[in-house]
């Protein structure tokens, strides 16, 4: 018999299902022991896809544990969809732990793709995304969430090659003809695009290519806010106007 949730629910996160079998790997293995979970439990397995199923423990071993699916989960305690569809596009800072901070925080938020651009300014050129899919997947379960945003890494010309639809914003401190973020009219499931510069900004050539795609130029405010700060502000007023 399937032991009954008691107190918060716990979340487990799973890509790997086959039919009705899911397959935890090491990651959740562990949470799985540190939560006390065992065979004929049952345990809400989201998917990153904006998915979520009530399953049953069958296996436990040293590599890894099995669940069979017995019912999809539906529940206004997990969040499957949003009513916008954000694109952060952010140029790294040197320091690692203060992207895996706003992954984090971006994805309690939520969000739909990440894409991490270099720049001439930028200070960091490489990331280790299989860090950052981490921080993404723990920010899920802990707000509760069933979709995990998309990561990519592109040279500002590489991104700016597409085309380019809904709300489009960058972000920088250079001239004073801005609209301020606070005066955007935000569009329900309207795609918004916004791009945040490095520590050093955008340079004026990178922000006339990225006006010529349809960017406008945009203020955050009065303050100059680091790389991480400024990203998690212009997600934050974007949840805000539709929470």
């Amino acid at each position: 018999m399937s032991s009954i949730i008691f107190g918060p629910m716990q979340l487990f996160f799973s890509q790997n299902i086959e039919y009705e079998n899911i397959f935890f790997g090491q990651e959740e293995l562990h949470h799985l022991k540190v939560t006390r979970k065992k065979i004929g439990d049952s345990i809400i397995v989201v998917d990153g896809k904006s998915n979520a199923f009530r399953a049953r423990i069958e296996k436990i071993t040293r590599s890894g544990a099995e669940a069979t699916i017995i019912s999809a989960y539906k529940s206004p305690e997990i969040s499957s969809a949003m009513p916008y569809q954000l694109h952060l596009v952010v140029s790294p800072s040197k320091n690692l732990e203060r992207m895996e901070w706003l992954v984090e925080k971006v994805c309690e938020l939520g969000i739909q793709k990440i894409t991490f651009i270099t720049t001439e300014h930028s200070e960091r050129k490489k990331l280790k995304f299989d860090r950052l899919h981490r921080k993404a997947i723990s920010a899920m379960k802990q707000s509760k969430k069933s979709f995990l945003p998309k990561f990519q890494m592109l040279t500002i010309n590489e991104f700016l090659v597409n085309e380019f639809i809904g709300t489009l914003c960058i972000a920088h401190c250079q001239g004073s003809d801005k609209t301020s973020i606070s005066n955007i009219k935000w569009q329900k499931n309207e795609p918004i695009t916004i791009m945040i510069g490095p520590e050093g900004d955008f340079t004026p050539k990178e922000i006339h290519l990225a006006e010529q795609k349809g960017f406008k130029s945009i203020s955050l405010g009065s303050s100059r806010l680091r790389t991480e700060t400024a990203a998690l502000f212009a997600v934050t007023c974007v949840y805000a106007h539709f929470s």
